[in-house]
């Protein structure tokens, strides 16, 4: 199937041809991109990392709304193994509360989010 999106500097691209669900989770995915993975973050976790941290963000965010996703199939294409996904537990945690409060309207979680996943914070 190829590329279904992309994000650089804020601006995310995707599919037009992809169906509603697909579409929310390529968003969701690059948003996590966006969020966790700018300037030097970018070049000192590992793509693999960088991968399994965004589409694990995407799954627990469509799947609190009761949007089934599969992020298996895609993590499989980076070898991605139990270990670290433990490893990033706190980001996606962090980066799928942000997310959630932000689609929700939630300003004060939103806020404690960014405090969270703040460097230093």
């Amino acid at each position: 199937m190829g590329v279904q999106g992309f994000s650089t500097g804020g601006r995310i691209v995707i599919r037009k041809s992809l169906e509603t669900p697909a579409k929310a989770a390529v968003i969701l995915h690059e948003l996590s991109h966006e969020l966790l993975h700018r300037g030097e973050d970018r070049k000192t976790i590992s793509k693999r990392q960088r991968e399994l941290e965004a589409e694990a963000t995407a799954y627990v965010v469509m799947r609190r709304f009761g949007i089934e996703h599969v992020a298996s199939n895609y993590l499989a294409t980076y070898n991605v193994d139990g270990e670290q996904l433990r490893e990033s537990l706190e980001t996606i945690s962090n980066a799928a509360k942000r997310l959630i409060a932000v689609i929700e309207g939630d300003q004060q979680n939103t806020e404690a989010a960014e405090t969270v996943a703040s460097p230093g914070g």
